[in-house]
């Protein structure tokens, strides 16, 4: 019988003494002269010597001789002694753990399973991953319900993780129920931190809602309704100053609109002079050229198209014979709005004053004497034509509008996070202009974004995730560092947002070569500038704009 590795061992660490009485007198005549032990798979070799099969294999590796008397002995010499195996496998013998008061007595051959699955009082390893206790048998089960490397599970997240672990588990974990940083004694998940304090926690600093109109204060937004109420009398003054401003500026406005209306005035008279010192004479050479077409037309067959001609001509003729001016006036073509006379504040809208006279023999538009006037509202851009796909109205958050180059955010009760996506994919170098309506409820983010990633997670934040985050955004109206100091993304650390006030107009430069977004408020130089900008593998980024509150407003064109 072939044994393993483990078993013989487990064999040969028996010694008489665990035998019983009537075992080991028997035992004493079945002793290898090799190993002294107790025989183990008997073998007998040509001289009638017995050993162990294992000793004298090992022997026989060095020589090839018989131990005991020397003769030329080899492994083809051994036969193996079944009946003699037999004898010993019978034997009784008592349970090795007798000292530990195991009272078990059997068969050797049952030994074994008896030490290895039954012995209540043999030591064995704690089964748990790291942990590396011996305790008996019948012990296990208690030490296991105590043992620190149990699994359990975290009741926040509901991970399965050693209870060793769990203390420094807590310190991390985003379901974990944590104070508020800031001291306003709410608690609330570790993950929802940010949230909480951007929009639930009352010792959040917030900005004075007359920031527009010049005050400059911030409060706990806890104290903001004692802070508003104590301060009605400085935030009318402030309104007041801002009107008085405003009505300045557009009077101002009216008085230069005024005066250039003036001046096409007299230009207008100047070319109407000229039009009809020109008129007697324009009337006879028209008269000449329309006799001669008509001729012409004569001559060639009478078709259903040149009987039209022919209609048209006459026509012609009969206008130019007559001892009017019309022609003259036909020259002339009048484009023109006047202000309202009744009503000083100049309309939100782009008004065009364009005048054009008609060359008098090409009888085109001469651009020596077209003359247009354009005034332009500091809040309205209108290059619709140029830009009437800005947004992407596929893949657009729920809540947003989107009319042209403008985009709204008209319904978000829940203060989740809404995005309008831009119609272009910076592949190439891209410059474009955001404007951000003054009267815009509250907070709004400028930058860009890995379009797809936002896509997948649904248009909302997934934390603990390698692709979390939106990528870069360069601009707050809050200045709050928003969701961009995730070192797991393929790009650089974000410190805080420069902080910008509603109806402000930010440029946004791109370039792919140096992948670098820089940006600039009004007409300054680029100042702000992130590096290392560039869309993860089989990806793409693109402008955006992510809304928080309903009433925000935008405007984005493209340079």
């Amino acid at each position: 019988m072939k044994l393993s590795v483990e078993r013989e061992s487990f064999r040969k660490s028996l010694d008489i003494d665990d035998f019983v009485t009537e075992s080991r007198i028997i035992i004493q005549d079945y002793r290898c002269p090799l190993c002294e032990g107790i025989y183990l798979n008997p073998v007998v070799d040509s001289c009638g010597h017995v050993f162990c099969k294992a000793c004298i294999t090992k022997h026989l590796e060095i020589s090839k001789t018989c131990p005991l008397s020397s003769n030329i002995l080899d492994e083809s010499h051994l036969t193996v002694l079944v009946i003699v195996n037999n004898i010993l496998e019978k034997q009784m013998v008592n349970c090795k753990n007798r000292h530990h008061h195991c009272d078990w007595v059997g068969k050797l051959m049952e030994l074994e399973s008896h030490i290895n699955f039954e012995c209540r009082k043999q030591l064995v390893v704690c089964p748990h991953e790291g942990c590396f206790s011996e305790v008996f048998r019948e012990d296990l089960h208690g030490h296991q319900e105590i043992c620190d490397y149990r699994i359990v599970s975290c009741e926040d997240c509901l991970i399965q993780i050693p209870f060793i672990n769990i203390r420094p588990h807590q310190d991390v974990c985003p379901k974990f129920k944590i104070l508020c940083p800031q001291g306003c004694n709410d608690q609330i998940e570790r993950q929802d931190t940010e949230y909480h304090i951007m929009n639930n926690c009352s010792n959040t600093i917030v900005e004075c809602p007359y920031t527009e109109y010049g005050c400059k204060t911030t409060c706990a937004k806890k104290d903001l309704a004692d802070y508003l109420t104590e301060s009605v009398n400085r935030h009318n003054f402030l309104i007041l100053c801002w009107l008085k401003d405003y009505q300045n500026m557009l009077n101002m406005k009216t008085f230069n609109i005024e005066n250039s209306l003036n001046a096409l005035d007299e230009k207008l008279k100047k070319f109407e002079h000229q039009n009809s010192l020109s008129g007697n004479s324009c009337r006879e050479k028209d008269k000449e050229n329309a006799q001669r077409e008509l001729k012409e037309v004569n001559l060639n067959s009478e078709t259903d198209s040149k009987k039209k001609n022919k209609k048209n001509i006459e026509n012609l003729i009969t206008v130019a014979t007559s001892g009017s001016n019309q022609i003259g006036e036909k020259y002339l073509t009048k484009k023109r709005q006047r202000l309202d006379e009744d009503n000083p504040i100049i309309s939100n809208r782009k008004e065009k004053i364009e005048f054009e006279i008609l060359d008098e023999k090409e009888g085109t538009v001469s651009s020596e004497n077209s003359i247009a006037f354009t005034t332009n509202s500091v809040s309205e851009l209108n290059q619709n034509s140029k830009n009437e796909n800005t947004f992407d109205q596929v893949n657009i958050s729920k809540g947003i509008q989107i009319q042209n180059s403008r985009a709204i955010c008209l319904n978000n009760n829940k203060a989740e996070h809404r995005f309008a996506f831009c119609n272009i994919n910076l592949n190439r170098n891209v410059e474009w202009k955001v404007t951000i309506n003054p009267y815009s409820a509250g907070w709004l983010a400028l930058g860009i974004c890995i379009k797809d990633h936002v896509i997948a997670n649904k248009y909302r934040f997934v934390y603990n995730s390698p692709n979390f985050n939106h990528s870069f955004f360069g601009i707050s109206t809050n200045g709050y560092l928003w969701n961009a100091n995730n070192n797991r993304e393929n790009n650089n650390y974000i410190c805080n947002f420069p902080h910008i006030t509603k109806g402000e107009v930010v440029y946004f430069k791109y370039l792919i070569e140096d992948k670098e977004i820089s940006y600039k408020f009004s007409e300054n130089k680029f100042s702000g500038k992130i590096s290392d900008v560039y869309p993860p593998k089989n990806s793409s980024i693109c402008p955006c704009v992510i809304f928080l509150n309903s009433g925000d407003e935008v405007v984005v064109e493209f340079i």
